[in-house]
């Protein structure tokens, strides 16, 4: 261990630290940033804060109200709480939503400022220099660049997901078009015998290929596309290793791929009305 000119330790968390510390900063940088892409196309109110970054649409647009601590949260968290209550109560809209906040480090219970524990999805990294293997016959994987297409890989994440209660929703309720000319972006939609089957997302930034909302039809599953899907995302630039945060469900899929398991999140969701 070093001592840094500041004459402390160094933890990794100060807001002088580089991003390029480690490949957990460099994700939660990726992941943040991306996000607020996201959100503010849709119209989001964002903040940065000393401890997180957050975003609120004041609507149920699913994880796009979402929090992301940008330092572990020790000790009492009942300033930073009321800080964070404030910014989405602010937003509030008279509409059922969810809110959530994701931690990267283990968190004080929160319940008694009423939220939920939603889980400990873990965090992988794919080391650059992987080879995919060859993608199933009938697959082809499609990099979108018109709104129409958009729309139809928003119908396929909608479905497939799910996510509940848009079935309805008209174009864009996810993701605006705007986002296709944001270059640290990349969008794949999946067609079997030209029927969408699946999605794929990765945002490049900061060193990364952070790989997002691999979604794959109930009815296609089960024939390697969502393991294609995220190969393609794993490699939107086969230079960088790749990140992606999963569900225990998914994990066995990514580790066969070679995904390293390196962390667990901690996720907290409230709902709202």
């Amino acid at each position: 261990m070093s001592e840094s000119s500041a004459g402390y330790l160094e933890t990794g968390h100060e807001a002088a630290t580089p991003i390029s510390d480690t490949y957990l900063r460099r994700f939660v940088r990726n992941w943040i940033e991306t996000n607020e892409s996201i959100a503010e196309a849709l119209g989001a109110g964002t903040i940065r804060s000393e401890w997180f970054w957050a975003a609120d649409t004041g609507r149920p647009a699913t994880y796009t109200n979402t929090a992301t601590l940008i330092r572990p949260a020790t000790g009492d968290p009942t300033e930073v709480m009321g800080e964070l209550e404030a910014f989405f109560a602010a937003h509030d809209r008279g509409v059922h939503r969810e809110t959530y906040l994701f931690s990267p480090w283990p968190t004080p219970d929160l319940r008694r400022f009423g939220w939920s524990l939603g889980g400990h999805p873990p965090l992988h990294i794919l080391p650059a220099g992987s080879l995919r293997p060859t993608a199933p016959e009938r697959l082809r994987i499609l990099r979108i660049a018109d709104s129409a297409t958009l729309g139809t890989l928003e119908r396929v994440a909608i479905a497939g997901y799910p996510f509940y209660g848009f079935e309805q929703s008209p174009a864009g309720v996810l993701f605006d078009p705007k986002l296709l000319s944001n270059p640290k972006m990349r969008f794949w939609l999946g067609t079997e015998d030209d029927r969408p089957v699946g999605v794929a997302i990765a945002a490049i930034d900061h060193g990364i290929n952070q790989v997002m909302l691999i979604v794959t039809l109930p009815e296609a599953r089960g024939r390697g596309y969502g393991a294609a899907m995220t190969w393609e995302a794993s490699l939107a630039d086969p230079s960088l290793p790749a990140m992606l945060l999963s569900s225990d469900l998914g994990r066995p899929v990514y580790e066969r791929m070679g995904y390293l398991p390196l962390i667990r999140f901690t996720v907290w969701y409230r709902p709202r009305t």
